[in-house]
């Protein structure tokens, strides 16, 4: 081929490379507007410490500690750092994320076309496709990968940009890693090998299974470049993978004849498996996600699935038999790596890749997104064997060359369409969950957060405890901490209703599942304390105390349940070591003057209501506070002072209908509308007998 040749084909793949990254952003086109999803919120939403108000370093630092429960340990730090950039841009709207997932998305589909046009210029792969053009073999697979439908789940779903801008780093070091190898510079290997370092880091950076990136770069050498090598090194570089593969197989091991599993598999306590069946039930999933990767109808994918867990090699059935085909399709994998080199990459890297998220950890069994990584290379020995067969049918049949033709451009948009498609579900939670819903009967999850939809974003409250009462009945991976959210959920439901028995009834159930769910005995002090129940109240606050006894909040709840009872002198104890931990909390600043004052020390009380009034927010409560315990010191001036300092801050009609208000906050006793009255009175009628006399 001559050099214009050559020129002309470069042209004519740079606009078909532009015609896919296009069929990618129309494919995407409609995910702009999607809402937040699961995960999202603990993640993105409610995670304050990602909610960058400035560029500060310290600011940019804390973001890679954001983890959404409390932690002191760096969590996903390039991911999390990524989620607060979009969010100082354009806080919660969530245009700016999608749009920051379908670039990350591009990004990678570009690194991905390069990566395997790398590999099939190899020394392993060069010249064993004949006539087929390694551009058009790297085109078809990229598309093949980044327009499938399941990939739809790792880059419309917002959080797991952790996913997808990690499987981006992990490419991005391959192609480093191949630009080195092939480089006859030394001063351009070393940069390229400190680029796949850098790519190697933010990947992990990202989400931990990058971490398998090194074994990947071992395959590449092997099936790509040994035969460029001398039989020692190639000696070598086999062993290294054959003690990579035994230490894993031995860590495993180690793992399940260990009586004391370390504490990454303690997590399987609160599963409804066991680690044993999960290593059985894998294989399923592994065979069903290569089903879904090649036969992509969005009727079969889902965010939630039913899976039925193995308990054995022949229950289900298909257990034998997927754990035979996933061991046949390694042996298959290893035993083609010289004669079909494509092929061998494609599997045991797709094996390799589902390493962590598919083995012995105690994570869900199942989530589409955990293709997207290893699913890179499947695609590329199919697309080689279609380009394979339209070279063979070029000179041959013609027509059936053009029928061919068509059925790959025929292959490429149904795969952009379905995922157009599929997107259209994510668009909001109910379309989602009622997809699962419809897809995954027997599951809790998607019951729950249709619940969520229409308790918090609709106030349908009465579909909401419909579909909370219907996820107690389903199964869920996490089984108490499934059914005791959907009892709590249900109890908030009755507390806005005012049922405050029900309450009390739905958040004993909870607590009889899991003692240690503090948030339904928080509750259940509320729905006491507006029964009147204080005796109650404390003896509840006490055993809240019992399993976190240095929590303010619940000190103070303690206190406020022993000040209910006219108990100062007891509450008091524990509203001065509230403080300790919660100095300028105002409740407990009020709740401190006030058993102060009725245990008859009223300087020190009114030391403590000045000091809650010069905290915000701006109340008359304060005032009427520090009115009562004056009027109980008998000092006049005193009295007339924090008088003129209410009227000052307050309408005379804003006064007059406050008092006439009930004070309905639980846990503060409320100031004395008999003994505030009459003063106040007198104030307002001498008032506006000095308004007359002056004339106004």
């Amino acid at each position: 081929m001559g050099k214009n040749d050559v020129n002309l084909v470069n042209k004519r793949v740079c606009f078909i490379l532009g015609l896919l990254l296009l069929a990618i952003i129309v494919a995407y086109s409609n995910t702009l507007n999607a809402s937040w999803h699961l995960d999202d919120y603990p993640n993105i939403v409610e995670n304050a410490e990602l909610h960058l108000k400035d560029l500060q370093p310290l600011s940019l630092v804390k973001a890679f500690y954001s983890h959404p429960w409390p932690t002191f340990d760096l969590y996903r730090p390039v991911a999390c750092l990524s989620f607060a950039l979009n969010w100082y841009a354009g806080q919660n709207r969530v245009a700016g994320f999608h749009m920051v997932n379908i670039s990350i998305h591009l990004v990678t589909a570009i690194f991905l076309y390069l990566s395997m046009l790398g590999l099939l210029r190899s020394p392993g792969v060069k010249g064993m496709h004949g006539g087929s053009r390694g551009e058009y073999i790297a085109l078809l697979a990229t598309a093949l990968w980044a327009l499938n439908p399941v990939q739809t789940q790792a880059v419309t779903y917002i959080v797991q940009r952790m996913a997808s801008m990690a499987a981006m780093f992990y490419i991005a070091g391959i192609y480093f890693f191949l630009q080195g190898r092939i480089q006859p510079l030394c001063f351009r290997q070393v940069f390229a090998y400190l680029g796949c370092g850098l790519c190697y880091l933010l990947a992990l950076g990202c989400k931990e299974n990058a971490v398998t990136l090194p074994a990947a770069l071992v395959l590449v050498e092997i099936i790509f470049f040994q035969r460029q090598v001398s039989p020692a090194i190639r000696k070598i570089i086999s062993g290294v993978l054959a003690g990579l593969v035994i230490m894993v197989l031995v860590i495993i091991a180690v793992l399940l004849l260990s009586e004391n599993s370390p504490s990454i598999l303690r997590g399987y306590a609160h599963r409804s498996f066991t680690l044993g069946e999960r290593l059985l039930t894998e294989p399923r999933i592994l065979v069903f996600y290569l089903t879904q990767l090649f036969y992509p109808v969005p009727l079969r994918l889902s965010i939630e699935h039913d899976v039925t867990v193995s308990t054995s090699l022949l229950a289900p059935w298909t257990t034998l038999p997927s754990i035979l085909i996933v061991g046949m399709l390694i042996c298959f994998g290893v035993l083609q790596i010289h004669k079909r080199p494509l092929m061998a990459f494609g599997i045991l890297f797709y094996f390799l890749n589902h390493l962590i998220e598919s083995s012995i950890l105690p994570l869900e069994l199942i989530f589409e997104h955990r293709n997207y990584l290893p699913s890179l290379f499947l695609f590329l020995p199919v697309a080689a064997g279609m380009m394979k067969i339209l070279d063979n049918y070029r000179s041959r049949n013609r027509a059936l060359y053009r029928v061919m033709i068509g059925f790959v451009v025929l292959l490429t948009i149904g795969l952009g369409f379905g995922t157009y498609v599929r997107n259209m579900t994510w668009r909001s939670e109910r379309t989602l969950w009622q997809d699962a819903m419809q897809k995954a009967p027997a599951s809790a999850r998607p019951a729950y957060n249709l619940a969520r939809h229409y308790y918090f974003q609709v106030g349908h409250l009465e579909k909401a405890l419909e579909l909370y009462a219907k996820s107690l009945k389903l199964k869920a991976s996490r089984p108490v901490f499934s059914q005791t959210l959907s009892l709590n959920a249900m109890a908030s439901i009755h507390y806005i209703r005012q049922d405050y028995e029900k309450v009390v009834a739905l958040n004993q159930e909870a607590l009889r599942m899991n003692p240690g769910f503090e948030t339904a005995r928080f509750n259940t002090v509320l729905a006491l304390a507006k029964l009147g129940r204080w005796e109650k109240a404390a003896r509840i606050a006490d055993q809240m105390l019992a399993g976190r006894r240095e929590y303010s909040p619940f000190i103070f709840v303690k206190g406020a349940t022993l000040l209910k009872q006219h108990q100062p002198d007891q509450a008091l104890a524990y509203f001065q070591k509230a403080l300790r931990r919660d100095p300028g909390n105002k409740k407990i600043l009020l709740n401190t003057g006030m058993s102060l004052s009725l245990m008859g020390r009223y300087i020190q009380a009114e030391w403590f209501f000045k000091r809650a009034l010069h905290l915000p927010p701006q109340d008359m409560r304060t005032h009427f506070y520090l009115i009562e315990n004056s009027l109980k010191t008998g000092q006049p001036t005193k009295i007339d002072q924090y008088l003129n300092k209410l009227l000052a801050a307050f309408s005379v009609d804003a006064v007059t209908a406050r008092l006439n208000k009930p004070f309905d906050d639980l846990f503060l006793l409320a100031p004395s509308r008999t003994i505030l009255r009459p003063v106040i009175a007198a104030k307002l009628d001498d008032l506006a007998r000095e308004t007359a006399r002056l004339g106004f």
